[in-house]
């Protein structure tokens, strides 16, 4: 019987069954024999009434003797014995179905007992085969773990085929880690985390040999090499090759594992979608890649550092995606590099990077803040086409040769303060008419300010959107052989060209001022004045705005060497070149400009265009 079962309670009956039944045989006997003297006993104590009542069952005889009294009797003697033999009976029936059921009881309970000590038995296995597989789970875990210190410590081995081997442990750890069903995805995460660390700690390792890579692209052929250098300069080359094809490993295996295979149309263009390795952080912050880096079509989830890293050759992250932040603060691009239509979902920090070869950012989106602060751009730099959704901050970069932002969109504040735009001496496109600096038809959605930028060569804001305050207050055109151009720009609030000075040709032709004039000067303070060169050709500034423009510039005459122009009303001409040291300015300077007829100020310019 099971622990749990509860025993059947015995009726009373059944415990004194062969008594009760004894006790009636002999009473049912008793008074079958007794019928006859029921009547004449009745005076006997105790059992006497009894009797005497049970004699009134006897019927009197009828008067015409069909029915005596013995035959009543008999009849009566009869009924008694049936009724005792029908009592009987069922207790016996009674009592065989107690049996039955207590028989059934116990049956149910040993089936019960069994089915208990089955499910006991399968716990128990359970329990064993939970217990089993935990062992082997912790068995499978002390392994990897034991793979990795090995791994780890190849690592740091001489011979480049070790390190090679270690380099792929690692890697297969991190993919056994993540397709773990035994951890959470949070766990998993974290033991590949660890792993990611010392992958990304290798590549920040001090690259040996790396200070002879300028000897080792020079050295064409191996009689260049004098002989008495010749075993040790071949030995070092192999070295570094081999260190070279370690750290590129690392990377393609990294790379590899930061997309899908499958890429996801949208809008005519294949957005990457994220791989097994995405959800992990990479710190390649200091480290020197002397070597091409491919990071295309990645997708990182989480912050990638390359702050202060150095690209010795071409890199690119063409179509990544960057949900989190991307740094390259303090980074060195010696070599092109390319972010086209890159897509930088938080901030991003370019700060103080110096880009050495062309650069390309066309098509990017910049929906945090995009920090290119003091950054360097020493050849091509494209932003064409960009949109910056946060703020953009080009504060005191350097731009030096073509500088592409046209078509590009900021959303929030430009900042461009302090900027150069300088053109690149050493390249053939010094003598190209295209522009230093393109912003053509590019749209500044909030302020725009260049307050204290220096544009040497074209300076190209034709068709450009202003749709915030744009502020050039202190800014320098210097395009002798360019143009500052704000052919058909639109200007939506103020715009501030206080104290800028153009040094060659400007033009505003067709340009619209919505709310407010442009301020090229305050009354009274000629010292804030805009001031234009009086080297270049009069007819080569042109103010006349378009005609739908709400809002005009005033103009003015103003004359210097003999020579006679047109500009804005209390500008001032000056003579480049004569420069007082003591005062910090130009020497030969005239009166501000003094206000002149409009309309015959547009006739005088339409002869000048059109002779």
């Amino acid at each position: 019987m099971a622990n749990n079962e509860t025993p059947l309670k015995e009726p009373p009956y059944i415990r004194r069954f062969s008594l009760i039944l004894i006790f009636l045989g002999c009473l049912g006997g008793f008074l079958a024999l007794t019928v006859p003297l029921w009547k004449s006993l009745s005076n006997i104590p105790v059992v006497g009434p009894v009797l005497g009542f049970l004699s009134l069952l006897i019927p009197a005889s009828d008067t015409d003797n069909k029915y005596p009294e013995s035959k009543a009797i008999a009849d009566l003697r009869l009924h008694i014995l049936y009724i005792t033999g029908g009592i009987i009976a069922i207790l016996t029936l009674l009592q065989t179905s107690w049996k039955n059921q207590v028989d059934r009881h116990k049956v149910e309970a040993d089936i019960q007992k069994n089915e208990q000590d089955a499910k006991n038995e399968a716990a128990k296995r359970e329990q064993d085969a939970v217990k089993s597989e935990r062992d082997h789970i912790r068995q499978v875990h002390a392994e990897r773990r034991s793979r990795y210190t090995k791994a780890v410590e190849q690592l740091a081995n001489d011979k480049a085929s070790v390190r090679l081997g270690g380099i792929y442990t690692l890697v297969g750890l991190v993919d056994e880690w993540l397709t773990d069903g035994t951890l959470k995805a949070e766990e998993q995460q974290k033991e590949g985390q660890f792993i990611i660390k010392n992958l990304c700690a290798y590549i920040r390792s001090p690259f040996p040999q790396a200070e002879l890579r300028t000897l080792f692209k020079r050295a064409n052929s191996e009689e260049s090499i004098p002989e008495e250098d010749r075993d040790e300069f071949l030995k070092k080359r192999a070295q570094f090759r081999e260190e070279q094809d370690i750290r590129c490993t690392i990377l393609a295996e990294i790379t590899n594992r930061l997309s899908s295979e499958k890429m996801k149309a949208e809008n005519g263009k294949q957005i990457p979608q994220k791989g097994p390795w995405s959800e992990f952080t990479y710190d390649f912050s200091g480290s020197y890649f002397l070597y091409n880096i491919d990071f295309r079509n990645v997708v990182a989830n989480y912050p990638i550092n390359f702050s202060h890293s150095v690209f010795g050759q071409v890199v690119s992250f063409h179509n990544s995606i960057f949900e989190e932040g991307a740094f390259f603060g303090g980074a060195r691009f010696e070599d092109s590099s390319s972010f086209i239509d890159t897509n930088f979902k938080k901030s991003s920090s370019f700060y103080g990077a110096k880009f050495k070869g062309n650069v390309s950012f066309k098509k990017s989106a910049f929906e945090g803040t995009a920090n290119f602060y003091d950054a360097a751009f020493k050849n091509i730099a494209s932003f064409k086409s960009a949109r910056f959704k946060g703020k953009a901050d080009f504060k005191d970069a350097n731009f030096t040769g073509h500088t592409n932002f046209s078509g590009t969109t900021f959303k929030e504040e430009a900042i461009f303060s302090g900027a150069n735009f300088i053109k690149n001496k050493t390249s053939s496109a010094v003598n190209s008419p295209i522009a230093t600096a393109d912003f053509n038809g590019a749209t500044f959605g909030n302020t725009a300010d260049f307050r204290d930028a220096y544009f040497e060569g074209f300076a190209n804001f034709s068709e450009a959107t202003f749709g915030g305050n744009v502020n050039f207050i202190s800014a320098t055109f210097k395009v002798f052989d360019g143009f500052a151009d704000f052919t058909d720009a639109t200007f939506d609030k103020s715009a501030n060209f206080l104290s800028s000075t153009f040094i060659g040709p400007a033009g505003f032709y067709g340009a619209r001022f919505i709310n407010k004039e442009p301020n090229f000067t305050l009354q009274k303070l000629s010292s804030l004045a805009a001031r234009f060169s009086c080297h270049v050709p009069p007819e080569s500034y042109i103010f006349n705005v378009s005609p739908h423009s709400p809002c005009k510039i005033k103009l003015g005459e103003s004359e210097l060497n003999g020579k006679k122009f047109i500009i804005p009303e209390g500008t001032i001409l000056f003579e480049p070149g004569p420069w007082d040291s003591e005062n910090q300015d130009y020497k030969n300077m005239s009166n501000p400009a003094v206000s002149i007829n409009t309309q015959s100020t547009i006739l005088q310019k339409i002869n000048l265009l059109f002779p």
